[in-house]
């Protein structure tokens, strides 16, 4: 038994040290990495949900029979999958029937049509899609998506853009004209 107490081997100091030094390199490592991750995860959730709600406003004017040149207002109950909560923070902001824009025309009883000229930003009072067509009769989708964000956050582009986003200031603006 003596023996046994005697031999008293153990670690030192400085390989301690050593040790908590490799260890804190490892997780410094390793949060960097999980941050990009995050951010990706983050942008290619907001770019589906904008692509969704684009597809849902587009299948909602063919079941309607009108694919008309124009912005087209929705409501979130359109949109089966949810796409509420926006990704960066907040909720995204869409138009109940009741608050449709004055001179909007309803098409079924989701979305509506209006006329003139709108601006996307967060004082736009929901999201909507803008349907255009060009010479060939090709349409181009653009979406607006204003959020209730703190930092008055609202995603624009067209359905394109959208899609080859490969970083969140291509379709993630901050609107400084809200106060």
């Amino acid at each position: 038994m003596k023996r046994i107490l005697k031999n008293k081997n153990g670690f030192t100091l400085v390989e301690l040290l050593a040790v908590i030094v490799i260890l804190a390199l490892i997780m410094a490592i390793a949060i960097v990495s999980m941050s990009g991750v995050i951010d990706s995860a983050r942008l290619n959730t907001t770019k589906n949900n904008a692509l969704y709600c684009i597809d849902a406003v587009r299948s909602n004017l063919i079941l309607n029979n009108r694919l008309d040149e124009g912005t087209y207002y929705f409501a979130s109950s359109l949109l089966e999958k949810g796409g509420t909560e926006f990704a960066f923070g907040g909720q995204y902001q869409y138009v109940n029937a009741s608050d449709a824009p004055s001179g909007a025309a309803a098409i079924g009883s989701k979305i509506w049509r209006v006329t003139g000229n709108v601006t996307c930003d967060n004082s736009a009072p929901g999201a909507f899609v803008t349907v255009t067509a060009d010479a060939n009769g090709d349409y181009t989708y653009s979406i607006c998506l204003p959020t209730n964000s703190e930092d008055d956050y609202y995603v624009s582009g067209t359905e394109n853009e959208i899609s080859n986003a490969d970083t969140k200031e291509s379709i993630v603006k901050i609107d400084d004209t809200t106060e």
